[in-house]
């Protein structure tokens, strides 16, 4: 047993020393690929943590359309929902319909939509 040890132990100095360059790129390498492992996680996550607090994710929409609407929506109470704490914006949106219900209105009467609904971009 004591032969096998002193054969692995003559061996394995030998070949650190005959392979050194290769071993310290190897090292360098791994210390490399944990250092840009590192990098790579702390941008993932300061990203993951933007795009869950600053954005359309936490989009709040506000309608009087609505069965038991109390109040309407107007200048006063989008003040009232800007003052808010944790509201970084309000932006007042609507939608606009044109009804078009006679056929022979319609430039193609056969692909007449019977309304055309438009609505305006909602900035952020």
């Amino acid at each position: 047993m004591y032969d096998v040890k002193v054969l692995i132990r003559a061996n394995t100095l030998a070949i650190f020393r005959s392979q050194r360059t290769l071993l310290l790129f190897l090292a360098a390498c791994v210390a490399l690929i944990l250092a840009f492992q590192g990098v790579v996680g702390a941008g993932v996550s300061k990203y993951a943590k933007g795009a869950e607090y600053k954005s359309v994710l936490n989009l709040i929409e506000v309608s009087t359309s609505g069965a038991g609407v109390t109040q309407d929506v107007n200048d006063q109470t989008l003040k009232k929902v800007a003052a808010t704490d944790g509201v970084e914006g309000v932006y007042p949106w609507f939608q606009v319909d044109l009804a078009i219900t006679e056929p022979s209105d319609w430039p193609t009467a056969d692909i007449n939509p019977r309304a055309v609904w438009a609505t305006p971009v909602v900035p952020g």
